[in-house]
């Protein structure tokens, strides 16, 4: 018997519907969750265009989230893409065959979003965390590679939570636990925090992200997290304090057994004193008691070049988190505009960094 479906937009789907699929579907995780996508399109120059296959008897059969990006990377030409946070879901019980029809059927609806945008690539990031591709069924080859996508993978930190907290302490380096140590010696504690700490939340933000130099989120994104996720579950923040004052917070995403250090931010005492290590001590040890499965603290950038990227990913790496696949997969649409971008994009790089 053959099985009809149609493709539209998540607008045109009720938001308990899409999440009832997302909770149940292998392939999907929180990035999947309208939660997230809300979230997400708080962003600037981000317009939401995430769709679903709905069988005309059966209900929804696979989704996408989906994101039309006007990137600022090149001054010189302005360009749109499109991006998807977890690629294409499909019901978990779905026969091969029909799984396949429902993968196309959704590749040729994102071909058309393209094509309306003037989109010059589409990259899609599949999450480590999904049930799907986590061991000991996680995928050796990049699943992306099957819909069409080139393969663009990185490499992301996971850390396996054990049922001990002593364990987990004794797993991390050195340097991780002599912070945390120093942030309890100076006085340091952390909290759960709420949604009443939205505006303390998003002064840490400013401030981390004024100390680095880059351009804060909207305080409507941080609106969207704490008045959304949060309030669903889906989410848990932490808080360091002294005398009253906040040095650094974190935001984790806390779903199907699975815990994603979402943000964080730390004020100049907060690093120098040890906070942030205190908070990421304090939600490991929360997973513990939950008996999460893992944790993911964020994607590697293991080359001293990438600068206070890979400051970053060594502070994320001394928590004990090992190396695991970060599928991700790139469509050129218009190959010699985006290789003419990629060659302006490192002009200005080298011209920046004086190279």
């Amino acid at each position: 018997m053959d099985i009809h479906f149609d493709v539209v937009e998540r607008s045109d789907i009720d938001e308990a519907r899409w999440n009832e699929f997302v909770d149940s579907a292998p392939e999907a995780w929180f990035w999947h969750r309208w939660e997230y996508i809300d979230a997400l399109s708080t962003w600037r120059d981000r317009e939401d265009r995430s769709l679903t296959a709905v069988e005309r008897s059966s209900g929804l059969v696979g989704i996408i989230p989906l994101q039309a990006v006007r990137s600022h990377r090149s001054k010189v030409v302005p360009y749109r893409f499109l991006d998807s946070m977890g690629g294409i879901a499909v019901r978990g019980d779905l026969a091969p065959r029909m799984a396949r029809r429902v993968r196309s059927a959704l590749l040729e609806a994102v071909d058309r979003v393209a094509e309306e945008t003037k989109a010059v690539e589409i990259r899609a990031t599949l999450s480590p965390l999904a049930p799907a591709f986590r061991p000991p069924s996680a995928p050796r080859v990049n699943p992306l590679l099957s819909t069409g996508f080139s393969d663009t993978s990185t490499s992301t930190w996971i850390l396996r939570i054990d049922r001990e907290e002593r364990s987990m302490w004794e797993g991390m380096e050195g340097r991780a636990r002599t912070a945390v140590r120093k942030a309890e010696q100076a006085g340091i504690t952390v909290r759960r925090g709420g949604a009443a700490d939205l505006d303390l939340y998003y002064r840490l933000h400013r401030e981390t992200y004024e100390r680095t130099g880059a351009r804060p989120h909207p305080r409507v994104y941080f609106a969207a997290i704490f008045e959304g996720s949060l309030v669903s579950g889906l989410n848990r923040i932490w808080i360091a304090e002294r005398d009253g004052e906040a040095l650094a917070a974190g935001n984790f995403a806390w779903y199907k057994d699975a815990v994603w250090y979402w943000t964080g931010a730390a004020g100049s005492a907060g690093l120098r004193d040890g906070a942030t290590s205190l908070v990421q001590w304090a939600a490991i040890r929360a997973m513990v008691q939950d008996r999460v499965g893992c944790y993911e603290l964020g994607e590697a950038h293991l080359h001293p070049s990438d600068g206070k990227r890979h400051r970053l990913s060594e502070f994320k790496r001394s928590f004990g988190g090992e190396l695991a696949p970060l599928f991700r997969g790139r469509i050129d649409r218009r190959p010699v505009l985006r290789q003419a971008l990629d060659l302006v994009s490192l002009i200005r790089h080298r011209g920046g960094s004086g190279v």
